[in-house]
């Protein structure tokens, strides 16, 4: 049994690890997922869309690499055409002992909007 609750709580410290992307939905339409997500920096000037939502990941639990690669693959669960990427979103800080001192590490998000191109 107790070997089990080792188990368990391992499979726990893991997940809490684990980086997780965050959706606030700007409508209720639900779109199939798409096969591939177009990446950008600034809005399209030349074609009009529908912003789906808002995806965000924390950086401090991911490189920028790997939090883009998963903001786009979430932008694809939601039917995403193209992904346009914020930047970075200050969430505050938390502070962490040292010895007798302690280190403020900032907490930052990645920030996008995921966009569904009109027809």
């Amino acid at each position: 049994m107790r070997k089990l609750v080792l188990v368990f709580a391992w499979i726990f410290a893991l997940s809490a690890c684990m980086p997780s992307v965050h959706v606030m939905r700007y409508t209720p339409a639900i779109y199939p997922p798409s096969a591939n997500v177009e990446i950008l920096r600034t809005k399209p000037a030349d074609r009009e869309y529908i912003e789906i939502g808002e995806v965000s990941i924390r950086l401090n639990r991911a490189s920028s690499e790997t939090a883009v690669l998963m903001l786009a693959q979430k932008a694809k669960e939601l039917g995403a055409d193209a992904l346009i990427l914020i930047g970075e979103r200050q969430k505050g800080a938390y502070m962490v002992p040292i010895g007798r001192s302690a280190a403020a590490v900032n907490l930052q998000d990645l920030v996008g909007v995921a966009i569904k191109y009109k027809q």
